[in-house]
């Protein structure tokens, strides 16, 4: 059978040949003087430590989740947002090691570590703002009295303004208007 897509007066072919063998069979395999060892077979996921990664992946998402929200949250409540975090930041280690060990395949580590750099991220936040401790209760408490968006534009630049006190080496942000 000739091969419809090559060019006419082609004879290239496909499938076996008239003359009792496979074309295509034949080009995949190497001349027995080239030396060549077999592609290492990859062993199936282990499905029992499958299912437990996935308990494991869900309850880190839950807890990565439930910080999210209780970070929003007022002053004393927003401290049990970094708890959350960091909760979940070691499920999420274990969910990672677990899913390694099932063999399971790169997207599922991809996204276990994605999460995990997300989680140091949320908590490198909330340090700083354990940092800024007093500056936090202050903008706070500002934010809590502010009825007008200009009472709320100056806790926030009272808060900056702060910062720019504790720590005189960072550049101050660039003001609009």
């Amino acid at each position: 059978m000739s091969d419809p897509y090559a060019p006419p007066g082609s004879r290239r072919e496909t499938g076996p040949s008239p003359h009792g063998h496979d074309v295509r069979r034949q080009r995949r395999e190497l001349p027995p003087s080239v030396p060549h060892r077999p592609a290492p077979e990859r062993r199936p996921p282990d499905p029992e430590a499958a299912t437990r990664t996935a308990r494991l992946g869900l309850r880190f998402s839950l807890l990565i989740i439930a910080g999210l929200v209780a970070l929003t949250l007022p002053l004393p409540w927003r401290l049990g947002g970094a708890a959350f975090i960091v909760i979940g930041a070691v499920v999420g280690v274990f969910a990672l090691v677990s899913a390694v060990k099932a063999r399971l395949r790169w997207t599922a580590v991809l996204v276990l570590s994605v999460g995990l750099g997300m989680a140091a991220l949320l908590l490198l936040v909330e340090a700083l703002n354990l940092v800024f401790w007093p500056l936090t209760v202050e903008r706070q408490q500002c934010l809590d009295t502010a009825l007008t968006t200009s009472a709320v534009e100056q806790c926030h630049e009272d808060y900056q303004d702060g910062v720019q006190r504790l720590l005189p080496s960072v550049p101050a942000p660039p003001t609009t208007g």
